[in-house]
């Protein structure tokens, strides 16, 4: 390979065979190239087929995107390092050696390009550019050797290549490849952790009919603000009031188990790619599609603070290596099974996420009116007031929320409590605290002046509340 990287393209198979049949032998049968050419392109479909639908696509080691400008050119430079990704088709594709493209040709040659994708920026003539890397598979025809023919041949119509071989393509690009279905596995499985809460007893918030119905109703509210999605954010869209499930910890499974069986009989159908067609079987055509932007992997977003032409330099310059931005926030990385049973097996001793086992996890919050009437706002959980009452130095509410257990004497689990006034209540003065625990809620007390709150004063009061549990 050279040591740098352009903008070549990938061309799909002269002659393309039908990946979806593959050659019924029988006795008596003369098998030709196309029926050799035929068996090959089913098993390598096949195994095509098997990854990108049961274990997905993306960098799976190495590949790292970087910036230098101490390269043989002394311009900046994009740097990818040797490594192995899987393309969204399924085809596997390894980089060897280390790849490196000079940045500053790549702009010269692309002037008109440059000028439509530049963004400005507040310094005076210094514009950024958004690029990206991306990688695709092709193949690479090697080791001629002579063929039977008829007389009178050139010297190049008497050789074919005999072997294929695997190669690459590196490429910068002024937009990103397609990555429908990689950006919607992302928004579900933030979207569930965003929406449902995990809690130790009670009974759940939503049946699982519900539930399921709230995240169709996610994905059309995304639908309406972008139809096709085209990207992140536009996939599950928040409803109003948003959706938030409470569950006891022993009904999650089947709550998760229902939610990955929308995703696939539903979800994923809509986002995924139909790389084998729509149709298949003895009256299809089955043919894949030829090769095409949708194949590609994302490796890194550039953003490139680049400066018009001056007298020194004909084309777009880059101002500094140091200054260009290299953003993999958006690159699918596949992580191998063992990372992740190890992963599996850990997680079950320490717990997952901040804190370990022990961090604490939000059970119920919202706005509510201290009088316990129905509140506009959003709440999760069920909060409310239940019931009220006065003392002699303040007014004590009873909260309550769906999943709600008295926590025991000694031990856990037990609640946090945090609650304020909402600053939309127009009364000064105001205390609150918290008071105890009991079968039937939570105990706040209220006081104004060191004093229960007057009824009209209980009807203005709004309280901004978060409750979590620790374990």
């Amino acid at each position: 390979m050279s040591c740098c990287f352009g903008p070549t393209l990938v061309q799909p198979s002269a002659v393309a065979q039908d990946p979806t049949k593959h050659v019924n032998y029988a006795l008596g049968m003369v098998l030709g190239v196309d029926d050799l050419n035929q068996e090959f392109a089913y098993h390598n479909q096949r195994h095509q087929w098997i990854v990108r639908d049961l274990i997905g696509y993306g960098t799976s080691w190495g590949l790292r995107v970087s910036i230098r400008d101490d390269g043989p050119q002394a311009v900046p430079e994009v740097l990818v390092s040797p490594g192995v990704a899987v393309s969204p088709r399924g085809q596997l594709i390894r980089v060897a050696p280390a790849q490196c493209a000079a940045i500053n040709p790549w702009l010269a040659a692309r002037t008109d390009e440059v000028v439509r994708h530049q963004i400005p920026t507040g310094s005076p003539n210094v514009f950024n550019l958004p690029l990206y890397v991306v990688l695709s598979y092709r193949d690479c025809l090697t080791d001629p050797v002579p063929i039977a023919g008829e007389p009178c041949r050139s010297e190049t119509d008497s050789t074919k290549p005999s072997r294929a071989a695997d190669d690459f393509l590196l490429e910068l690009t002024f937009d990103p490849p397609p990555q429908t279905e990689e950006d919607a596995v992302r928004e579900l499985v933030q979207w569930l952790r965003a929406h449902v809460t995990v809690t130790p007893g009670g009974s759940p918030s939503l049946s699982v009919p519900a539930f399921l119905d709230a995240i169709r109703a996610a994905a059309a509210a995304a639908e309406v603000s972008a139809s096709p999605p085209l990207g992140p954010g536009e996939f599950l869209g928040e409803t109003s009031p948003p959706t938030m499930l409470s569950v006891p910890e022993a009904q999650l499974a089947a709550y998760l188990g229902a939610a990955f069986r929308l995703w696939i009989t539903e979800l994923r159908p809509r986002w995924r790619p139909s790389w084998l067609g729509d149709e298949c079987g003895c009256n299809g055509t089955g043919v894949v599609p030829a090769a095409d932007a949708s194949d590609r992997v994302l490796l890194a977003a550039l953003t490139v603070p680049i400066v018009p032409p001056g007298l020194s330099q004909p084309g777009w310059t880059v101002t500094s290596a140091a200054a260009v931005v290299v953003s993999e926030e958006r690159r699918p990385l596949l992580l191998h099974l063992r990372l992740l049973q190890e992963w599996l097996l850990t997680a079950a001793s320490t717990g997952v996420g901040t804190g370990g086992a022990l961090a604490p996890a939000v059970v119920a919050a919202g706005v509510i009116n201290g009088n316990g009437s129905p509140t506009t706002r959003s709440v999760m959980g069920g909060l409310r007031v239940a019931a009220t009452a006065n003392t002699a130095t303040a007014t004590e509410l009873r909260l309550t929320f769906t999943a709600y257990a008295q926590p025991p004497a000694v031990g856990g689990p037990q609640y946090l409590v945090k609650c304020l006034a909402w600053p939309a209540t127009d009364l000064g003065n105001l205390v609150v605290t918290f008071a105890r625990q009991q079968a039937d809620g939570l105990v706040v007390r209220v006081s104004r002046n060191g004093a229960a709150l007057a009824a009209g004063e209980l009807n203005a009061l709004q309280l901004m509340t978060e409750v979590s549990q620790l374990p």
